[in-house]
């Protein structure tokens, strides 16, 4: 990093940087010849440090470079969260970003795209006649800007809309099982029938240090966190404040949560969700479904025996996820661009969208590998949860309109724990985020 410059000014120059250079020398961007034994040089695949995404990609690579003798493919792993997108930036400015990279629309796709640093695809679709039929169109309208298609996505989910549940814990206390047509009601009565002061045991857990788990909980109170195009704050709105509430009453008045700062730990500081719903202390999790995959590695066979899946009980205004959408489009860089696409449409394929999902990966918005059959009778779990996401799809995801979405996560993760603890009533707790929230779209 420049000397004198924290990591904001640091970005801010480097994307300036970036963004004359993408709209200068890097527009021309030479195109390899179409056959694939003539390709030659190195395809780089920028991702986050992550050991099973970074082996999954590799074995994809090497199959993908049989036919391409003097074709290399090479993995860069980059640390994780804002360092990833400093790291991706510098390498713009030294042109060494290589030809693809992960992004996420709640992190980093539209900085990268404001900057001209990824291209568009509709060209390679339209020359290629790709079908794109199979994909769910609010997914590729989330990566679609100014009418133009900047990548064909690898991954999406709704957020935070599954409801995890202990059948054990169900069955001791004689509660029926959850269902998707349950409603808040049973939901919290079922709540207090399953916690057990006496053992520790709650009945309910949210995973409140989650900003996602914040936006979905909100939208299905008719609230959000942003508005105004992500200009500025819905905190203070009627149905976000609602939604407060309830979830105050929870934890403070019913006594049926468990308080975020009451719950274990793991190394690196993060709330433990897994460990602790593994330990039994708790009936029902909101969470997101690649947690089964955690869950069934951490718990064996005992998981089918245990534990089950269900559906977040809809609130006022519905079940409302926050679509999120991830992808590697093809950086404006590249000196690749015909094995970049090449290897684009394998990564996209439906074969691949099935073996993400195997592989504990979130689904690929395509249809067809969502509603797999043998998809479905290996991991029901997952089925469900993708069952609703065709049926109805979610809104996307809240970002700022001056893509300052790290700082706006960092700072909802600590604003609210006045509320929770019980030391902050919910109006002055959300007015005072609410000031911190414009301030920060402000700048």
């Amino acid at each position: 990093m420049t000397k004198g410059l924290n990591r904001r000014q640091f970005l801010g120059t480097a994307a300036a940087g970036v963004s004359a250079l993408a709209l200068g020398a890097y527009a021309s961007s030479a195109r390899a010849a179409s056959d694939p034994a003539s390709w030659s040089g190195t395809l780089k695949l920028n991702e986050r440090n992550t050991p099973n995404k970074i082996a999954y990609w590799e074995q994809l690579g090497a199959r993908f470079v049989e036919k391409s003798p003097n074709l290399k493919f090479v993995v860069e792993p980059s640390d994780t969260g804002a360092n990833y997108d400093t790291k991706l930036l510098t390498a713009s400015i030294s042109r060494t970003i290589g030809d693809l990279g992960w992004l996420v629309t709640t992190q980093n796709f539209n900085l990268f795209q404001s900057k001209g640093l990824i291209q568009p695809v509709d060209d390679l679709i339209k020359a290629d006649n790709h079908d794109m039929s199979p994909y769910i169109q609010r997914a590729l309208e989330a990566v679609t800007v100014d009418g133009k298609l900047y990548m064909i996505p690898t991954g999406f989910h709704g957020g935070p809309i599954s409801l995890f549940y202990n059948k054990q814990l169900f069955d001791e206390a004689g509660v029926s099982y959850p269902t998707a047509d349950w409603t808040l009601d049973d939901f919290v009565k079922a709540g207090e029938a399953l916690t057990k002061p006496e053992k520790g045991q709650f009945g309910i857990m949210l995973p409140l240090d989650n900003p996602e788990a914040i936006v979905v909980l909100a939208r299905s109170w008719g609230g959000d966190v942003l508005k105004d195009n992500g200009t500025k704050s819905a905190l203070t709105s009627d149905g976000t404040r609602a939604m407060f509430n309830w979830v105050s009453s929870l934890i403070n008045e019913k006594k049926i949560s468990e308080r975020p700062a009451n719950l274990p730990r793991r190394s690196n500081g993060g709330i433990d969700y897994n460990g602790f719903f593994g330990s039994g202390k708790v009936a029902m999790w909101q969470a997101s479904p690649w947690h089964i995959n955690q869950l069934r590695t951490a718990l064996g066979d005992k998981f089918g025996d245990t534990y089950d899946m269900s559906l977040l009980p809809p609130g006022p205004a519905g079940r409302n996820g926050q679509l999120v959408v991830e992808g590697y489009p093809i950086f404006s860089t590249t000196n690749n661009l015909d094995a970049a696409w090449a290897f684009t449409k394998l990564a996209t394929s439906k074969q691949e969208g099935i073996d993400r999902i195997a592989n504990g990966f979130v689904a690929a918005p395509r249809v067809d590998a969502m509603t797999d059959p043998a998809l479905i009778k290996s991991d029901p779990y997952y089925a469900r949860y993708n069952q609703e996401l065709i049926d109805n799809p979610p809104a996307p995801a809240s970002v700022p309109a001056n893509n300052r979405i790290t700082e706006m996560y960092a700072m909802m993760k600590l604003a609210f724990d006045g509320i929770w603890s019980g030391d902050q009533s919910v109006d002055d707790a959300l007015a005072a985020a609410d000031a911190q929230l414009n301030d920060l779209l402000s700048q």
